[in-house]
C-alpha cells in the first residue's frame, strides 16, 4: 500500500490533471428516479460490496455535481478534515471489511454509480489516491441497484400520451407489489410485479392489467386509431368495456 500524504495528493492530481477526474461530477436526479419505482423488477441491496471507484460518477448532494473531482478535492467543504484522516488512517481505504463510518452507492440497471446518503469527500479521496496509485476496487461499500421494468414503463407512457391526444376519458394508475423477497448476510434481493389499472370514468370498467395485457390494450387502441385516422373520423372511443372481455 502506497499512500501520499494529503498534501502530495491534491498537489500530484492537480499537475497530471487527469482525465478520469477532470470530468465533471452528475447529479442523481430523484424526480425520475421516484417515478421509475412503481416500475422496478427488483431492488438489490448489498451491505459490503466491492466496486470499481472510477465508475463512480455522481452524487445526490446538490452542493457538489457540477465540479469536477479534482474542484472537490481542491474545494470540499470537509476536505481538510478528510484528507487529515486519511493520512492518519489510510488503512480505511484499503481494508476488505465493512467501512465504518459507511459509504453508500446506487445504480440503476448495474450502470454508473452515485454516491448515496453519506461518502462524498472519502469518494473523492479514493478516486484519486487509487488513480496515483494504480488501484481501481474499494471495499465494505453499501450498495443499492434498481432494475427496471423498462418496457412496462414505456407502455405506459404510450398510453397515457394516446389517451391524452384521443380525448379518451380514462384514468390510468401505477400499482407495484413486493413478490418475494431472498437475504442472507450482508445482501438482499426483492422482486415486485407492476401492474397498471384502467379505469373508465363514465362507465366504471375497471381493469387491472399486468405487462402483456397492458401491451395487448395499447396495440388494440392504436389499431383502431389507425383505421379511424384511415376514414378521417375523429379518434374516440366511448368506453372501455370494448376492451374488458
Amino acid at each position: 500500500m502506497n499512500t501520499v500524504c494529503n498534501g502530495d495528493l491534491r498537489e500530484r492530481i492537480k499537475s497530471l490533471n487527469p482525465d478520469l477526474l477532470s470530468r465533471e461530477i452528475k447529479k442523481w436526479d430523484g424526480i425520475s428516479f421516484s417515478k421509475l419505482q412503481p416500475f422496478l423488477l427488483e431492488h438489490y441491496w448489498h451491505g459490503n460490496a466491492s466496486i470499481n471507484i472510477f465508475r463512480i460518477v455522481g452524487t445526490e448532494h446538490p452542493d457538489y455535481a457540477g465540479l469536477s473531482w479534482i474542484e472537490f478535492l481542491e474545494k470540499g467543504k470537509r476536505m481538510n478534515i478528510n484528507l487529515d484522516l486519511y493520512k492518519d488512517n489510510p488503512v480505511y481505504y484499503y481494508e476488505t471489511r465493512k467501512k465504518e463510518p459507511s459509504m453508500y452507492f446506487r445504480s440503476i440497471d448495474g450502470g454508473d454509480l452515485y454516491i448515496g446518503e453519506d461518502g462524498n469527500h472519502r469518494t473523492c479521496i479514493a478516486k484519486a489516491a487509487f488513480y496515483l496509485e494504480g488501484s481501481s476496487v474499494l471495499h465494505g461499500a453499501i450498495l443499492n441497484d434498481y432494475r427496471v421494468n423498462w418496457e412496462m414503463k414505456r407502455i405506459y407512457d404510450e398510453l397515457v400520451e394516446t389517451l391524452r391526444k384521443g380525448g379518451i376519458p380514462w384514468r390510468i394508475e401505477v400499482n407495484s407489489e413486493r413478490i418475494s423477497r431472498e437475504d442472507s448476510g450482508e445482501w438482499m434481493r426483492e422482486f415486485f410485479r407492476t401492474f397498471l389499472v384502467v379505469s373508465d370514468l363514465k362507465n366504471g370498467v375497471v381493469l387491472n392489467l399486468d405487462l402483456e395485457g397492458s401491451r395487448s390494450l395499447l396495440e388494440n387502441i392504436l389499431r383502431r386509431e389507425k383505421t379511424w385516422r384511415f376514414w378521417k373520423s375523429p379518434f374516440r372511443i366511448k368506453t372501455l368495456s370494448a376492451f374488458s372481455s
